[in-house]
């Protein structure tokens, strides 16, 4: 009987135990995990899909927390971010009583991306050396990175820069530059580097109607200057400037260096990728003539990129009878003025009383500029449209106007009455006279000649007889420049 009792006892106890037990399994959430085994993007979305007797409280996704609203069954997709190669996630959601389940799942980024790859280097060297720019990355590190098949890094890395110097034989090297991540993709930059003999410079005769063409990639960079010897003869002041391949940003100047000068004076300025049929006047004679390329940096700094040096010969200088920056004698509307104010005028003094009296009455003086000491720079074209201007403005389109009717005219500055001034200085009948037209253009009594075609010093002004001054009374700016 004791036997008996004690076997029932057992089986109560064992009971009891295994009811219980399924009673908590079937108490704990269920979780579904659905989620992409294999990706070719750097992010996967993993779906969780739970239910259970008690409310649910909140998901865990690694270790990103998300809370649930405290129903029995939620459905929640979560975006997740992947490395290269196998990914773990561990996946938990969790009830109110703290009861929870789990599961992992395993997502594999296959990378297809190839690597980013920048390569920078001269185009034209002089030397038998040149030095790369190179920067590379990629999501998936890069295994390799290789220069003409020479492997620089020793193991791979998400991010390198480097610059590596490259051997190079005369005349044209290509360098090949590639770069592989861990899944083999690939990323090839190919250069092409012209290795110049430095004693060779080259010469270029311009004839009349002759365009002095250049391919902007094939020129050295800077502080190399490519050098051109230009034998001209009289009549040959007036080039033709064709250049192609100037890359988005860079600013193009033509202009003079004075011997033992540190400035280039300009004398035109371009502002296209492409320059085409452009003239270049050759104004002060045989000298050293520049065309710079450069960027524009804060404030009056400027970055040069390419510099063209053109060492004329054979010409005088021309400057009282061609066209300047701000002094365009070329453009058409001046040439047609010059030639019907001057067509039935026979003698020097006639023409130059007539452009007198033109640029007096086709300009009022713009009092609002002076007074704010912020005078707007034009071209004589320019300062003919808007009908007004100051000193520099009369004293511009004067000498534009003479020019274009063949008589030699320069742009003075100085001061008048102790403040800065311009005017002008006419080649008439075998002497240089002065003329100021601001001065005789009287709001009160009209045109006067007070101050017309008179020998220097004029009343009250004050010539700036520097060597600069002669240059920079028409130039467009200055540059800083040494070799």
């Amino acid at each position: 009987m004791r036997r008996k009792l004690g076997v029932l006892v057992l089986l109560a106890f064992l009971l009891v135990t295994v009811f219980s037990t399924v009673s908590l399994a079937a108490d704990t959430p269920t979780l579904t995990v659905v989620a992409p085994k294999v990706v070719y993007s750097p992010s996967a979305t993993i779906t969780a899909k739970a239910s259970g007797q008690n409310p649910l409280k909140y998901l865990t996704v690694n270790k990103n927390h998300y809370a649930l609203p405290g129903t029995k069954s939620i459905v929640k997709s979560v975006k997740v971010n992947l490395k290269a190669g196998s990914n773990i996630f561990t996946v938990k959601v969790v009830d109110h009583k703290g009861k929870y389940t789990l599961r992992r799942v395993y997502i594999v980024y296959l990378d297809k991306t190839p690597p980013v790859l920048m390569v920078t280097a001269p185009s034209v060297v002089t030397n038998s050396t040149a030095d790369l720019k190179i920067t590379a990355w990629d999501i998936s590190r890069v295994a390799k990175l290789e220069v003409n098949g020479k492997n620089l890094l020793a193991v791979p890395v998400w991010y390198y820069q480097t610059v590596a110097k490259v051997n190079l034989n005369p005349g044209e090297n290509t360098v090949t530059v590639k770069a592989v991540d861990i899944f083999g993709n690939t990323t090839v930059k190919s250069l092409k580097i012209i290795r110049r003999d430095s004693s060779n410079t080259p010469v270029e005769e311009i004839k009349p109607g002759s365009v002095l063409s250049f391919d902007y990639r094939k020129l050295s960079e800077y502080p190399d200057v490519n050098t051109y010897t230009l034998n001209l003869k009289p009549g040959e002041e007036i080039g033709t400037l064709q250049i192609s391949g100037i890359p988005a940003g860079i600013s193009t100047d033509f202009g003079y260096k004075p011997a033992g000068s540190g400035k280039i004076y300009a004398i035109k300025e371009f502002n296209s990728s492409n320059i085409s049929g452009e003239k270049l006047y050759f104004r002060y004679g045989s000298g050293s003539y520049y065309l710079l390329f450069y960027k524009q940096s804060w404030g009056s700094s400027v970055y040069i990129e390419k510099v063209i040096k053109l060492n004329v010969t054979g010409i005088a200088d021309k400057s009282t009878l061609l066209p300047s920056g701000f002094v365009d004698s070329d453009n058409p509307t001046i040439r047609q003025i010059a030639y019907d104010l001057t067509k039935d005028l026979t003698s020097d003094l006639e023409k130059v009383k007539a452009i007198h009296d033109y640029v007096a009455r086709a300009l009022a003086y713009d009092w609002t500029s002076y007074r704010l000491g912020v005078v707007p720079q034009k071209t004589a074209s320019e300062a003919l449209t808007s009908g007004t201007g100051v000193c520099q403005d009369y004293s511009r389109l004067f000498a534009a106007i003479a020019r274009a009717a063949g008589i030699p005219t320069k742009i003075v500055i100085g001061t008048g009455d102790g403040e800065p001034h311009a005017w002008n200085r006419v080649y008439v009948n075998g002497k240089w006279l002065d003329v100021d037209v601001t001065w005789d253009d009287q709001e009160k009594y009209g045109i006067v000649y007070d101050y017309f075609l008179k020998e220097a010093p004029l009343p009250k002004h004050v010539e700036d007889t520097s060597a600069e001054a002669y240059y920079e009374a028409e130039m467009l700016h200055s540059i800083t420049f040494e070799e």
